[in-house]
């Protein structure tokens, strides 16, 4: 999703490498989304081939709890990030989310070492980030954070977002609070060009602009969507191409998506 993002919207760094344990992940990024990438496949429970501060930025997106080693990866994927840079850690779940991925043809989903609560990775990521610091969310409605997560870094704050959860995954960010370059502001004008009609959604017959949701959309879980999440609207109807004010909020809202190039050719981008 990072990678496919980053195509999208024009922000394709003049190095992108992605690390994964499974090799059809790779091809996937290389076959749907940019064959600029460069693909390593990694048992992650082993240091990563990389320089101290290798890369501006390190993402790690919905993996950590399936890793037997979270303390090694943790401490791995700080150690390559520049002090100016940022590490992200995405969606962390635990026992407390109800979802178990266990799968004994699946050698790092035979045996997880879940953790009791999502809030309980604060005592793994903060023991191995070193002298820098780490910044704590939960999920939130999508809609809330398109203009980028609020993070919790100081003591108090950190405790109010912990004790208060909205919902079972925590988002981790880790940075020298001191030399962090900072963010650029959220900029959303690629969305026009680029987004498709949800895979949620078909277009009812004859209504070329009529979009119907799904059956199996009709309830959302943890494992799709926040559990703030406002839920998928029955029924859409794009009578006109959206105003480029709304791009965002149907976006958020789970009707339109950032599909890869690649994804589908017969469903295509919205005419804008």
């Amino acid at each position: 999703m990072f990678e496919n993002i980053l195509a999208l919207s024009g922000r394709m760094p003049q190095r992108l490498v992605c690390v994964d344990g499974q090799l059809v992940n790779l091809l996937a990024v290389r076959r749907f989304v940019t064959p600029a990438a460069d693909p390593v496949c990694l048992d992650v429970q082993f240091d990563l081939p990389f320089a101290d501060g290798a890369f501006d930025a390190v993402f790690s997106s919905t993996c950590l709890p399936e890793i037997p080693a979270q303390a090694h990866v943790v401490r791995e994927a700080v150690r390559v990030t520049a002090a100016t840079g940022w590490t992200l850690f995405d969606s962390l779940w635990a026992l407390d989310s109800g979802v178990l991925r266990c799968d004994p043809y699946r050698p790092y989903r035979y045996l997880q070492n879940f953790l009791p609560r999502a809030a309980d990775y604060r005592t793994v990521i903060d023991r191995w980030t070193g002298d820098r610091s780490a910044g704590y969310a939960f999920s939130r409605d999508p809609g809330a954070q398109l203009s980028g997560p609020i993070w919790a870094f100081d003591e108090a704050e950190i405790e109010a977002e912990l004790s208060a959860a909205t919902d079972t995954e925590l988002n981790a960010l880790v940075i020298d609070r001191d030399r962090f370059a900072g963010f650029v502001p959220a900029d959303h004008d690629w969305m026009p060009g680029a987004l498709s009609v949800s895979p949620a959604y078909r277009s009812a017959p004859g209504a070329a602009t009529l979009l119907r949701r799904r059956a199996e959309f009709a309830e959302m879980n943890a494992v799709f969507a926040s559990l703030d999440f406002p839920g998928l609207p029955e029924r859409v109807e794009l009578d006109t191409p959206p105003a480029p004010g709304s791009w965002a909020g149907l976006f958020a809202a789970g009707v339109l998506a950032a599909l890869p190039p690649d994804y589908d050719v017969a469903r295509g981008p919205l005419p804008h």
